[in-house]
């Protein structure tokens, strides 16, 4: 069954962050860590952990490109929805990601996310400035995920499930946040 899901993890912001003008606007070029490879994780709305395995995340990297940058994850009725849902990008959304891929020596998931300047003003000034003075921000990761439901453990932490296949939605900044 597919299942939409959201882990968090601490981003890279900082060191290489630069701006840069995309679709004629101006935007921060945030660099990210957006999930890592053989890990146990705890999405938001899964009931247990489970194991993201590196070669799937290989595999799935790339389909993050293109996708929104939203401010949190994206609600309708009380309950987390796709950024691709109607109204989601006007009233979450603020920038692009782009150039998500895997390091095959660290496993993570790396990219940048396009944050237009003004949106990320207008929606939260705090975190515009905390990522402007090169202060990390918390990440997550919004994606429709495909679990094998069988159960183990990797290096000591036991999972209920594996992903098989996992399709990007979105990165959610999640600032003053502590995520998954």
């Amino acid at each position: 069954m597919s299942e939409l899901r959201y882990l968090t993890l601490v981003n890279a912001t900082g060191a290489a962050l630069r701006t840069a003008t995309f679709e004629e606007r101006p935007h921060l070029v945030v660099p990210v860590v957006a999930l890592i490879g053989d890990e146990v994780v705890h999405a938001v709305n899964s009931e247990t952990p489970e194991f993201v395995p590196f070669e799937m995340l290989k595999k799935a990297a790339e389909s993050w490109n293109g996708k929104p940058v939203t401010l949190g994850h994206p609600k309708k009725d009380g309950k987390q929805c796709s950024a691709q849902d109607d109204g989601i990008i006007a009233s979450h959304g603020m920038g692009t990601i782009r150039g998500m891929h895997v390091d095959a020596l660290t496993k993570k998931m790396l990219g940048e996310a396009l944050v237009e300047k003004s949106r990320a003003k207008k929606l939260h000034p705090d975190m515009y400035a905390d990522l402007v003075d090169g202060k990390s921000v918390e990440v997550s990761v919004g994606a429709m995920v495909v679990t094998d439901k069988r159960a183990g453990a990797f290096n000591g932490k036991p999972f209920k499930a594996s992903w098989t296949m996992a399709e990007g939605d979105h990165l959610a900044f999640l600032p003053g946040g502590r995520g998954a």
